[in-house]
């Protein structure tokens, strides 16, 4: 054994956070209007907007996979596919995931085409 940490994935906290995101950019957009003095204020509301929709997919992924471990593997970037003995003739192939990077843009939308998840 490694010691590696293997990242691990609660989906109700990906949920929860997915809506903060959403509220707070609500928020500030709703602080915006006739505000002149901070134009920041859009950007943080835009980019809260951003994060909680992308949160929102990977939660969607996690809802499809049929255990803690498989959400986690979706959900996680892979770094890198290594085999690993299963028994003594057959080899298995096992993903070793990033520990603080989760999929992205480019990633969530090639998983709904291969997941055959509709979005607009």
């Amino acid at each position: 054994m490694s010691g590696k940490i293997v990242p691990t994935l609660d989906k109700m906290n990906v949920l929860e956070n997915a809506v903060i995101s959403i509220q707070l950019g609500i928020e500030h957009y709703q602080l915006t209007q006739g505000e002149r003095e901070n134009p920041l204020r859009a950007v943080s509301a835009a980019r809260n907007l951003f994060a909680g929709a992308l949160l929102l997919f990977k939660y969607k992924f996690s809802t499809l996979a049929d255990s803690p471990e498989h959400a986690t593997n979706l959900i996680y970037k892979p770094r890198k596919l290594k085999p690993c003995l299963k028994d003594d003739t057959n080899i298995e192939w096992r993903l070793e995931l990033e520990q603080n990077k989760t999929i992205d843009v480019t990633d969530i939308q090639l998983y709904f085409e291969g997941l055959g998840v509709r979005t607009d």
